[in-house]
């Protein structure tokens, strides 16, 4: 990209340049014509963007200066975009707890378009660009919401579109793991005799608990002299529900 300044005057004007304002610096990136009134960039990125470069005329009868300001359209620095969430917990994801998610990008010309997706399904965050900012500006999409049982192994995807690069770029968050409490145990009793329970008869019992992150540790106990009968604890990867049974 080359900006050049013709003026003409006896003797010759001599030329100078500023970039905002301040002295062209020593880059090799800047290349002068022998006259100096032609200013060639030799590689334009994103942080030439909006940047104001003038050319100012000196001769024995005056000066005159000329300036111009780069439009650059250029994408967001990579990689982009970044995914992070927020919860109010401090520590892990609980039932009920209030989880914000935040996608954003640095940079971009026009600013890309940030969404959320719950697989297909778009979700409703908040898209917040800055319409006047330099080359590394901040653009965001945020969404706020409680989260239950059922977001439990969920997985977000953003969806980053920038159309005047025809780039699309993506991050996700997940499968998150939501702690949450199992539902209430389900207890059923079996003795040999199905019409009266007496003495010497055998008897089994079963307690099945569903659902819940992690899953509940069972434990039968005579409530008579409150010996423990059995136990049985969730494996690590066990899901979906557990049972405990006890034979008598």
């Amino acid at each position: 990209m080359f900006h050049q300044v013709q003026f003409n005057g006896l003797p010759p004007p001599t030329y100078g340049w500023l970039i905002n304002d301040s002295p062209l610096p020593n880059d090799d990136r800047y290349q002068l014509s022998e006259s100096d009134s032609k200013l060639t960039i030799t590689t334009v990125d994103g942080s030439d963007h909006l940047t104001s470069y003038t050319c100012v005329v000196n001769s024995d009868y005056g000066s005159d200066e000329k300036s111009v300001t780069l439009e650059v359209h250029y994408q967001p620095n990579i990689p982009w975009p970044s995914c992070q969430n927020i919860s109010s917990s401090r520590g892990c994801l609980q039932n009920g707890d209030e989880m914000t998610i935040i996608c954003e990008t640095r940079g971009g010309n026009p600013f890309p378009v940030l969404n959320w997706f719950n697989g297909s399904v778009e979700m409703p965050g908040q898209y917040i660009s800055q319409p006047e900012c330099d080359w590394d500006c901040v653009t965001s999409n945020t969404y706020t919401w409680k989260l239950t049982k059922y977001d439990n192994a969920l997985t977000v995807i953003c969806e980053g579109d920038h159309s005047e690069t025809n780039k699309r770029e993506s991050c996700e968050l997940g499968p998150l793991d939501v702690k949450y409490s199992p539902e209430v145990p389900v207890c059923i009793g079996k003795t040999t005799n199905s019409q009266s329970r007496e003495e010497g008869d055998h008897f089994s019992i079963s307690c099945t608990s569903m659902d819940g992150n992690p899953l509940a540790t069972l434990t039968w106990i005579n409530k008579t002299d409150e010996q423990e009968l059995d136990k049985i604890s969730p494996n690590p990867d066990d899901s979906g529900s557990i049972t405990l049974e006890y034979d008598g």
